[in-house]
C-alpha cells in the first residue's frame, strides 16, 4: 500500500509541476533527444522531487535544484539506455520492417535523419559541454541562465561552449559523408 504524502506536501508538489513542469519537460526532451520519454522521464523526475523536497533548503534557486535533478535523472535514463541499445537496435530494425505511415514521407524521413544524425553527435560530447550546447543554442538561455542551472561560474558556461562549439562543428563535418 503506498503512503499518502501529507496534504501539505502533496499542494506544494501540485503547484510545483504547475509552475515548473513545462521547463522540466523541455529539458527532459532536449537532454535526452528524439528518442527520449518526456512523460515518463518528467514522472521520474517529480518522484526525485517528492522524495527529496524536504531536504530542499534553498541554498541554490529552486530552478538551479530542479534542473539538477532533471539532468541526473536524463543522464541515468540515457546510461541505461545505451547499456540496452542492442534491443533498441533489434527493435528499430523491426520497425523499418513496417509500412510507412501516409504523408510527405521524403521530407518527413529527412528532417527525422538530420535530427537523428544532430542527437548522434551531441551523444558524442562530454555531458557538461552537451548540455551547456543545449542549454544556450536550443533552448536559448543566457550565458548566466545556464551557469545558474548548472551552477557553475558564467566563464565556464563560455569554455564549455567554445570547446562544445568547435568539437561538435568538427563531428558534424566529419559525419556529413557517413550518412
Amino acid at each position: 500500500m503506498a503512503v499518502e504524502a501529507p496534504s501539505t506536501d502533496k499542494a506544494r508538489l501540485e503547484e510545483l509541476y504547475r509552475l515548473h513542469g513545462d521547463d522540466i519537460a523541455r529539458w527532459a526532451a532536449r537532454l535526452g533527444g528524439p528518442g527520449a520519454d518526456v512523460e515518463d522521464l518528467v514522472q521520474e523526475v517529480f518522484l526525485v522531487i517528492a522524495r527529496k523536497f524536504r531536504d530542499f533548503r534553498g541554498d541554490a534557486a529552486l530552478a538551479t535544484w530542479l534542473f539538477g535533478i532533471t539532468a541526473n535523472v536524463v543522464r541515468n535514463r540515457r546510461r541505461s539506455d545505451r547499456r540496452w541499445g542492442w534491443l533498441k537496435a533489434l527493435a528499430e530494425q523491426a520497425a523499418s520492417a513496417l509500412p510507412a505511415v501516409a504523408g510527405d514521407p521524403g521530407e518527413s524521413m529527412d528532417r527525422a535523419e538530420e535530427r537523428a544524425r544532430f542527437y548522434r553527435i551531441l551523444d558524442r560530447l562530454n555531458e557538461a559541454e552537451r548540455t551547456a550546447l543545449i542549454l544556450f543554442e536550443i533552448e536559448g538561455l543566457s550565458g548566466q541562465e545556464v551557469a545558474q542551472l548548472t551552477g557553475v561560474r558564467t566563464e565556464v558556461v563560455w569554455v564549455r561552449l567554445t570547446r562544445a562549439r568547435r568539437r561538435f562543428l568538427r563531428l558534424f563535418k566529419n559525419s556529413a559523408g557517413r550518412k
